[in-house]
Parts: C-alpha cells; sequence; structure tokens
C-alpha cells in the first residue's frame, strides 16, 4: 500500500519519548516527525516524563513522574535499588500508558528514547493490548550500557557482543560503579526476556552504519530493522552560497566530540577564523588551549539556537564536525546542508553516510589534528569549490533527507506492521 493510501487513513499514532521538549537530537527527529504526521491529517498523541519545561498536551496527566538518573552527588543504596527496578520494569509506565491506551485506542505506537524513564515495560503493555509497535534507535544503547560505546573517551566495544559486565568492569556509566552495575543488569534483563526485540516490531536505524552495527554484533535480525535517514525542514532553511570568512563548530564541547582535535587543528591554521558555538564539559580546556597558544583566530559563542544559531551557520565558509565517537545520523550536518554549507567531518560512524568525500565535504581521520588542519586548510583557501560543494550539499538532503521522503518511508513501515494486526 502506498503512503497517499495510508495519510488517507487518519492514522492515530503514539509517539513514546522520555521527554516532550526538545532536549536533544532525538527529541528533535521526534517533534520533526509529529509535525510531518499531523500536517498529513494523523493524531499524534505523546506519552513521556512530567517536566516543568515540557510542551503543553492533553495528555500530559499519562505522563510518568519525573525523575533524574543523572544526578549528581552519593545516592543510598534504597535510592540505587530503587532506580535500579524502575529501570529494569518501570510499573508505574506500563500501568499509565496501559490506561492512555485504552482511552485513545491508537493504530500503532512510534517509540524513541525510552530507555530509563519509561523503559521496556511499556512495551509489554503496549502488546497486552495489542498495538503494534515501532522503535527508532538513536544511539547503541541496546549495544552498550552507556549509549555511546565510549571508554575514557576513546572508542571501545567490549559490551558489543552481550558482555555488558566491562561496563561495571570501567565504570563506564557516570564513573559510577554502582550506577554502572544497574545498567549492566538492566542490559542483561532485557536481553534475556527479549523485553524489546519481542515486543517490537520493527527498529527504525537512521544511519546504515547503525544498521550494520546491530547486524554485526547479531543483536537483531535483518529483517526487523530498516534504514530510515532523519528528515530535515528544509523550508526552515535559506540557503547561503556566501561567507564571512569563518569556518565553525556546532555542538557539545565535549572530548568525544573532537573538540580537543579541532583545537590543535587551528593552531595550525592560524590564517583561517573559527567560531565555537556550544558548551559542555570540555569548553574550559579549550579556553585554556586557545589561550596557552595565543589563538586569536578562535571565538567562543556559547550556546545559541534559533534565528541566532540559523544566521551564523548562514554567516559560515563551511561547518567542522570533528566527532571521535559513534554519530548516528547528525542533524548538525543536514543542518548545515539544508543551508548549503559543505562539513568536514570525521571519518566515523555516519558521518560518512551524509558526507560524499569532495563532493559536499571532506573527511579526515578522527582524533588526527594534522588531517584536519589540512583540509581546513585547503577548504579555505577554495572560494569557488565552497560554492559548489555547498550546491551539491542542499541537493542531496533535497533528495535524500527532505520531509515528504522521509514521512513515505515512515509511513510503509506503519502500514507494514499494522497490516500483522489486521490480518
Amino acid at each position: 500500500m502506498p503512503a497517499e493510501a495510508m495519510q488517507s487513513e487518519n492514522l492515530r499514532v503514539l509517539m513514546c519519548n522520555k521527554f516532550f521538549v526538545p532536549v536533544g537530537g532525538a527529541e528533535t527527529v521526534m517533534f520533526e516527525e509529529l509535525k510531518m504526521l499531523e500536517a498529513n491529517g494523523h493524531t499524534v498523541i505523546p506519552f513521556a516524563m512530567q517536566r516543568a519545561d515540557n510542551l503543553p498536551s492533553p495528555y500530559s496527566k499519562y505522563f510518568v513522574s519525573q525523575v533524574d538518573y543523572n544526578e549528581s552527588g552519593r545516592s543510598s543504596a534504597r535510592s540505587l535499588l530503587r532506580s535500579a527496578v524502575n529501570i529494569i520494569y518501570s510499573t508505574e509506565a506500563a500501568r499509565k500508558i496501559w490506561d492512555l491506551v485504552r482511552e485513545v485506542r491508537p493504530d500503532i505506537a512510534h517509540l524513541h528514547n525510552i530507555y530509563h524513564q519509561l523503559s521496556p515495560s511499556i512495551c509489554v503493555a503496549l502488546r497486552r493490548e495489542g498495538v503494534p509497535m515501532v522503535m527508532t534507535l538513536h544511539d547503541v544503547k541496546l549495544l552498550c550500557p552507556d549509549y555511546l560505546f565510549l571508554r575514557n573517551g576513546a572508542i571501545c566495544e567490549l559490551c558489543g557482543g552481550g558482555k555488558f559486565y566491562n561496563a561495571v568492569r570501567y565504570k563506564c556509566v557516570k564513573g559510577s560503579r554502582a550506577k554502572s552495575m544497574i545498567c549492566c543488569i538492566e542490559m542483561y534483563v532485557h536481553k534475556l526476556f527479549k523485553l524489546y526485540d519481542r515486543n517490537i516490531d520493527i527498529f527504525i536505524a537512521p544511519s546504515e552504519f547503525l544498521r550494520n552495527k546491530l547486524l554485526e554484533y547479531g543483536r537483531l535480525p535483518a529483517e526487523q530493522i530498516v534504514h530510515i535517514p532523519n528528515a530535515i525542514d528544509l523550508d526552515a532553511y535559506t540557503p547561503s552560497y556566501s561567507n564571512q570568512g569563518y569556518c565553525l563548530f556546532v555542538g557539545r564541547l565535549a572530548s568525544y566530540k573532537g573538540i580537543m582535535t579541532l583545537m590543535r587543528a587551528m593552531s595550525g591554521n592560524r590564517h583561517v577564523q573559527l567560531r565555537v558555538v556550544g558548551d559542555g564539559d570540555a569548553r574550559q580546556q579549550a579556553e585554556e588551549f586557545k589561550k596557552l597558544h595565543s589563538l586569536d583566530n578562535v571565538t567562543f559563542g556559547g550556546f545559541q539556537t534559533g534565528e541566532v544559531l540559523r544566521s551564523i551557520v548562514q554567516g559560515a565558509a563551511f561547518m567542522i564536525v570533528p566527532s571521535e565517537c559513534y554519530e548516528n545520523c547528525p542533524m548538525t550536518v543536514l543542518e548545515a546542508f539544508a543551508t548549503g554549507k559543505p562539513v568536514i567531518g570525521s571519518r566515523l560512524g555516519g558521518i560518512p553516510d551524509i558526507i560524499d568525500d569532495g563532493v559536499n565535504g571532506l573527511l579526515f581521520e578522527p582524533g588526527n589534528a594534522d588531517d584536519l588542519a589540512e583540509k581546513i586548510s585547503y577548504l579555505a583557501g577554495q572560494p569557488k569549490l565552497l560554492v559548489g560543494m555547498g550546491k551539491a550539499a542542499r541537493a542531496k538532503v533535497e533528495k535524500k533527507y527532505s520531509p515528504q521522503e522521509h514521512l513515505e518511508s515512515l509511513l510503509c513501515v506503519y502500514e507494514k506492521v499494522i497490516r500483522l494486526y489486521r490480518h
């Protein structure tokens, strides 16, 4: 059945994510899908965690109680035990989603980031109610207790084959052995009882890289994973093929995002201006490096959003994404492309899925400051090439990452799983 047929059905989609406010990439993708679905006549019912800054929803009374598993400080044994139980299986989340389903009777549930605060208990409840389910995977959480395949800031796949005890061994979760133990047990229980595998019909991988990783470790069968790239609202981005002479980094200032590799690369490119937009734990280290090496060509602008950020991106010559972790389908690259800006990105994770080396950007070896410095110097000195690459970048997002393309693929997946339950 084509996507147009599904649109005429006016589906009721239960959208589940622990946050109902844009706090990260998963939420950006979810809200974009929500907007697309509603614009095409479908009804979206959210299910999330209660927060003071949530967007308004008539269904917020069904949201689960707020809990912050990232809060700092030492936790009592009782608090840790309670957290462990809720992370593995939240009875509150199961009860509330059951009540919500009986009121709204959704045609399908689309799960996003449900780990910990919502837990796969909602999958069990939805299955009991006969609700078809799809889930978008925004990270490698099904393979790694700490989401990122990182240990001490470096790529680590020791847990990939199901050896989750390594997270405890290396205190991967928040540097805490106790929290790492909770997440380790969570992973073993969920995998043993197949709380995701058995209940969710189709998993959506936004990058070919992620799909291949799941297949590499035998975590899910090939027929249960489909690749649907993230989408970007092209109407919200005006292409700009001119620039104001600076390159740009936008994102979290963390070691695994490659900010220090970028700083080292800039020390060899003093003739090139760099604007750094974002904040995070590594900002102080990056600013100290700037001061120590007298990098007057680097400026830090802090966290920016909305029109201010879009204006900064429009003025850039190109963007740099030097990540040293496995990115999935990074919205930063898509946003740069939508604005007509080439991207220099690390040859890692899902980044090479988007950047065609030499066509709409350049790729460099992750963590290699000399390689990055060379690519920055080359691109900064090629104004005509920048225009051509920028146009190629915009053309790619129009062809592969448009909302229309994404919605059609999404509705085809919805139709596939709904059909299983109707027949």
